[in-house]
């Protein structure tokens, strides 16, 4: 909110300062948090005051909610669940549901950061529930979107992948690009997990063309990240570097701290892969001292991961343990499972380097079981073929030829599964590729029909607006000739009444109507056929005044045609108006039109 400070200088008193800040210091913190913090500790004490002379509550529990907000920024989770706790009691008090709601989504943010992902669960779930009884379709997508993302983090990667799908089927339904771009992201990450990088590559490049659109930068550096690391496990470390370096330059852009320590390391273990070791421990080192900094404990273990690898490779068997061991540490403090079970390949690597075989085979076995129970079976392959090239190198043939063995058929396994996703996904391109020629058919034969109709209805406007003026023709022949045979000798007079006579049943046949309603009837699925199907209340008499309407005739030239007064087709108009129940100020002419 870049006109804060200017509404503040604005503001007329106190009170009013304090509401502006209570109501826009949390949006105002995400842009200038140091500056959020000042206006925070400015109002706070103001508002306590007031709530004491009961007045002001709400302001009292936003800036408290703000508060809490950030703390939790700064990585204070104890202490922003105390604020949001009081917030939430507030907010519960006035009965306010929608910030009631979204404290609770605060809170469900500090149990999932604390790892406590059962009680976030309760608290999303419950969050969401009440966003939706509230009529905020948007907010509850944020916590069905913060639910899947738990259910990722707890390895149940295919509940994690339904309510993705689930969020983003919603985002579609409503029309809230973000949320659908972030469900789409969430779905990448998910495949990624599970090793369907095709899927996955879809899904970001779907996010990330939504996030152009709707010109989120930090959104498209995110998809960015998460691109480099689907390439960075098929594996094609050059272009994964490309994209990492695509995000890191866009993330200092931004000034974001946190995902630019998760590309340097990033960058980091794609130059290992590469085999550049001091390139990688340059980058590593680069991303371990940032997110020491900022206290990202996700990335500064991942990073140590790392680099006791460059260091294995590099013989540096004890700084290699060293780091290992810190990082596991980290790892189950903060209950990163996954995580946890590649660590311990590394260190299983590490501890067969330094000849020690049964404390290898117990960290890779522990590992395999992590894997096993997480459903991660590129991890469990490579536990396996780790394995025989230990025992294997301990001049061990049967267990090393029982690990090959359990690593080949899994390694077939995972490459059929791969090649029949591959397949599967080659017939839905094909179908996708069909169902849209189809559908592009359809739209061509329904502008031709659309087009065919259009000349029909001009054509029949056309007809009875010439029936109209033969009919007026005629008529007015009829009367001049009984004006003259007024005037004449009577012996003339008989021809001419009998020429009247003929003209006014000329002008009253029905064969042209008739022609007429055989052309009208010829459009009945559009017309009168469709106006009987959607109208059954209207008699056929009505329903052809109201096909006459429908081709813009006005009510003279309906009763020129049908021969008729003005004051009977006026007379219909009323009736069809009273069986269609129409207010006074819906036209007739407009509504049959849209039926």
């Amino acid at each position: 909110m870049p006109d804060l400070e200017q509404q503040l200088k604005e503001a007329a008193s106190p009170l009013e300062r304090m509401k502006l800040i209570a109501e826009s210091v949390e949006r105002f913190s995400l842009t200038n948090y140091d500056r959020a913090v000042e206006l925070v500790d400015e109002a706070l004490p103001f508002a306590r005051k007031q709530m004491k002379r009961g007045e002001g509550r709400r302001e009292y529990a936003l800036l408290v909610r703000a508060y809490g907000f950030l703390c939790y920024i700064r990585n204070e989770f104890e202490q922003a669940a105390q604020n949001f706790d009081e917030a939430l009691q507030h907010f519960e008090r006035l009965n306010d549901r929608w910030d009631v709601a979204h404290t609770i989504q605060y809170l469900g943010g500090v149990a999932a950061s604390l790892c406590d992902y059962g009680k976030a669960l309760e608290l999303f779930t419950r969050s969401k529930q009440l966003l939706e009884e509230s009529d905020d379709p948007a907010g509850a997508l944020r916590s069905l979107s913060n639910i899947a993302a738990i259910y990722k983090r707890m390895g149940r990667h295919g509940e994690a992948l339904r309510q993705f799908s689930t969020a983003c089927r919603l985002a579609v339904n409503i029309g809230d690009k973000n949320s659908e771009s972030n469900a789409l992201l969430g779905m990448g990450i998910v495949k990624t997990d599970q090793g369907n990088f095709d899927e996955a590559l879809q899904s970001f490049l779907k996010s990330l063309s939504l996030k152009e659109e709707i010109l989120d930068q930090a959104g498209i550096a995110d998809v960015l990240l998460n691109m480099g690391n689907v390439y960075s496990v098929i594996p094609d470390y050059r272009k994964a570097i490309g994209y990492y370096e695509k995000s890191l330059a866009m993330y200092e852009r931004l000034g974001d701290l946190k995902p630019e320590g998760t590309c340097f390391v990033s960058l980091g273990t794609m130059y290992m892969g590469l085999g550049e070791l001091s390139e990688a421990r340059k980058w590593l080192e680069k991303g371990l001292e940032l997110s020491k900094r900022i206290e990202d404990l996700d990335c500064y273990s991942s990073g140590l991961t790392t680099l006791a690898d460059v260091l294995l490779r590099q013989d540096d068997l004890e700084t290699a343990l060293e780091h290992i061991h810190a990082a596991l540490k980290l790892m189950e403090q903060i209950k990163q499972q996954d995580h946890v079970a590649e660590s311990l390949l590394t260190l299983g690597k590490i501890q067969a380097r330094m000849g020690d075989l049964s404390a290898a085979t117990g960290s890779i076995n522990r590992a395999i079981g992590i894997a096993q129970t997480l459903g991660t079976k590129p991890v469990i392959r490579n536990a396996f073929e780790l394995l025989s090239t230990i025992y294997r190198n301990a001049n061990d043939p049967v267990n090393a030829l029982k690990y090959f063995e359990l690593y080949h058929h899994l390694n077939e396994e995972l490459l059929r599964t791969e090649a029949d996703r591959r397949v599967q996904n080659i017939k839905l391109e094909l179908e996708h590729e069909q169902a849209e020629q189809r559908e592009a058919l359809l739209r061509i034969e329904k502008e031709r029909m659309e087009q065919e109709l259009d000349l029909k209805t001009k054509h029949l406007a056309t007809m009875a607006m010439t029936i109209v003026q033969h009919s007026n023709f005629l008529n007015t022949i009829g009367n001049e000739i009984g004006t003259v045979g007024k005037k004449v000798a009577k012996a003339h007079k008989r021809s001419l009444d009998q020429l009247a006579r003929r003209l006014k049943a000329q002008s009253q046949s029905e064969n042209e109507w008739k022609q007429f309603e055989k052309q009208l009837e010829s459009m009945s699925p559009e017309v009168i056929a469709n106006l009987a199907k959607r109208f059954p209340q209207l008699s056929p008499t009505e329903l052809k005044i109201g096909a006459l309407i429908k081709l813009g005739l006005g009510s003279k030239e309906m009763a020129s045609l049908l021969c008729v007064s003005i004051r009977s087709i006026e007379s219909y108009r009323l009736q069809i108006r009273k069986k269609l129940k129409l207010k006074g100020e819906v036209n007739l002419g407009v509504f049959l039109l849209q039926a």
